[in-house]
């Protein structure tokens, strides 16, 4: 679904009815925020690179702040979807951004997101060496485990959160594996394994959506 991130909406729109302000915090320049725009939403965002800002807004014609999601002016209850993918790692102050984030939402509000998964398969085998470690630009890490527990503190009920492939790549992830496990029985391939790692906990990214309490 590429930058649109169409599988993430769809799995969205399982949870919330299309007609609010969706918020995407770290929106790039408005890939996604355009696709929920077809699906009924009104786009918001906000992006610290002022030239994806610039087309956001004057190129796709959606409101995108060039500001800090704790230094945003939008309003308290406002949105009935917060989306960060692959943002809340690169947060300083991410327990501030949940609660920001909490603050925003209307009542029964969506939060939803991406973030790479501490407890994948590639980050124990790699360790140091795991592509999405990335202590330069990445403050803060989660396993499902601890991401349910932050997320419930801050006021969420989760309502699903699992674990993909996802933009880490499954040609990556299978020569990994390949690496590891160099025979496979006739009726097992190795994507299946992969989809076996998924199911797991292990995958490389944790995907979550999460309902204002």
């Amino acid at each position: 679904s590429g930058l649109r991130r169409t599988e993430f909406v769809a799995e969205a729109l399982e949870f919330v009815t299309p007609g609010g302000i969706w918020l995407d915090v770290g929106c790039g320049w408005g890939a996604m925020l355009d696709h929920v725009r077809e699906r009924g939403f009104v786009p918001r965002g906000i992006e610290l690179t002022r030239s994806c800002v610039d087309f956001a807004t004057m190129v796709l014609g959606i409101p995108v702040s060039n500001s800090d999601l704790l230094e945003s002016a939008i309003l308290p209850e406002s949105c009935s979807v917060i989306s960060m993918v692959h943002v809340l790692e690169h947060l300083t102050q991410p327990a501030e951004a949940l609660r920001k984030v909490h603050v925003t939402l209307n009542s029964g509000g969506l939060y939803a997101g991406i973030v790479p998964n501490f407890d994948s398969l590639c980050s124990e085998l790699l360790m140091d060496g795991w592509a999405w470690l990335d202590p330069h630009y990445h403050y803060v890490h989660y396993t499902p485990s601890t991401l349910r527990a932050h997320l419930q503190a801050a006021g969420f009920d989760v309502l699903r959160i699992y674990t993909a492939t996802g933009d880490y790549g499954a040609d990556v992830v299978l020569g990994y594996i390949k690496s590891v496990v160099h025979q496979l029985p006739e009726s097992v391939r190795y994507e299946d394994l992969l989809r076996a790692v998924e199911a797991d906990g292990r995958g490389e990214e944790i995907r979550f959506f999460a309902r204002k309490r």
